[in-house]
């Protein structure tokens, strides 16, 4: 076995993003996805939406929800989305589940693997959380390349960017990744999250209510020429992503970040990044016995984040789901030369 090895890099936990103007139906929506204290939180928030809108009048206030951008100078823009996407409730930062951001340990990789020049590929982006965190960052000048197929989510993705006014630093690809190119067929969930176009991943969902026809293309299809981080959460097809990405990967070395389930296989995508040089770490903090959690809501301190390697044997002893973290050999080492560890 190797060595297990410890990289420690800064989070810190911008949160650019926010949910002044929340909504009835947003707060109910997101229920199916919390644990209980947090789904008391939102039934309560959702009551006092609910008493509000009928005091005014203003119904259609169930259904809207305003979604705000800290400017780097200080101002704040906002744009007003319908509550339909579920997944907005991830800005919810009143709730436990979210005080930190959303997916705090994913953000933290992006701030420090992305230069201010560099290039993010997010696949998967939905309504484009992540797209909007690095471009807002004060002095990114780089480019994302945002990949979206479901309608709902690349509606709001499309809206955010324009109202936000980041369409000089945002790319929106109206298609989803995979191994071929052609046509594919997404299941469509009550969660937008949950999109998928792997058939057995569908099967697990909580309720499919329909399916969409959507473009397939290669990531090797658009010859970026430069990617510093790969982000690729596509419930399930995340092999396929790697595969039809093998090219740009051995060109540009970047670091990979891929959400693998237990239940599906995935060994696909950790043999192919295997082949190309890289090794695989989990996230975690250091919580208060000293041993390492993926849960910063357990932290000692949430600004260090921990990067810990693992054989890709070892993957049955992670969580159901788990966010991995694939570098390169060659960067791993530059990391490690920095002191971070």
């Amino acid at each position: 076995m190797s060595e297990r090895l410890h990289l420690g890099i800064p989070c810190r936990l911008r949160k650019p993003l926010s949910l002044p103007g929340k909504s009835c139906h947003l707060q109910l929506s997101s229920i199916t996805f919390q644990n209980p204290p947090q789904q008391k939180e939102s039934l309560h928030a959702a009551l006092e939406s609910l008493g509000a809108a009928f005091d005014t009048g203003d119904l259609d206030s169930l259904y809207r929800c305003t979604v705000a951008l800290v400017c780097a100078d200080g101002t704040t823009k906002s744009v007003t989305l319908s509550s339909a996407n579920t997944q907005l409730h991830g800005l919810n930062t009143d709730t436990r589940g979210f005080r930190f951001g959303y997916e705090p340990e994913i953000a933290a990789v992006i701030d420090f693997f992305v230069g201010n020049d560099g290039t993010l590929v997010d696949v998967g982006a939905n309504f484009g959380y992540f797209p909007l965190y690095l471009a807002s960052r004060e002095a990114f000048r780089g480019t994302v390349h945002a990949f979206e197929p479901s309608s709902r989510g690349l509606k709001d993705l499309e809206k955010l960017v324009a109202g936000f006014d980041l369409g000089d630093r945002i790319r929106i690809h109206r298609c989803a990744l995979g191994d071929s190119s052609g046509d594919t067929e997404m299941f469509l969930s009550h969660s937008d999250g949950l999109t998928t176009m792997v058939a057995s991943m569908a099967g697990r969902q909580e309720k499919v209510v329909g399916k969409q026809t959507v473009e397939l293309r290669t990531l090797d299809d658009f010859s970026l020429p430069r990617i510093d981080l790969i982000k690729i959460d596509v419930e399930g097809a995340e092999a396929l992503v790697i595969a039809g990405g093998l090219n740009a990967i051995k060109t540009h070395l970047p670091v990979v970040v891929f959400e693998s389930w237990a239940s599906v296989d995935d060994s696909g995508a950790f043999a192919k990044l295997l082949d190309c040089g890289y090794r695989f770490f989990v996230p975690t903090w250091k919580n208060g016995e000293s041993h390492m959690t993926t849960s910063i809501d357990d932290a000692v301190d949430p600004m260090k984040l921990v990067l810990v390697s693992f054989l890709d044997t070892e993957r049955k002893n992670l969580p159901e789901r788990a966010n991995i973290v694939a570098i390169h050999s060659e960067r791993v080492d530059a990391v490690s030369s920095t002191g971070t560890q």
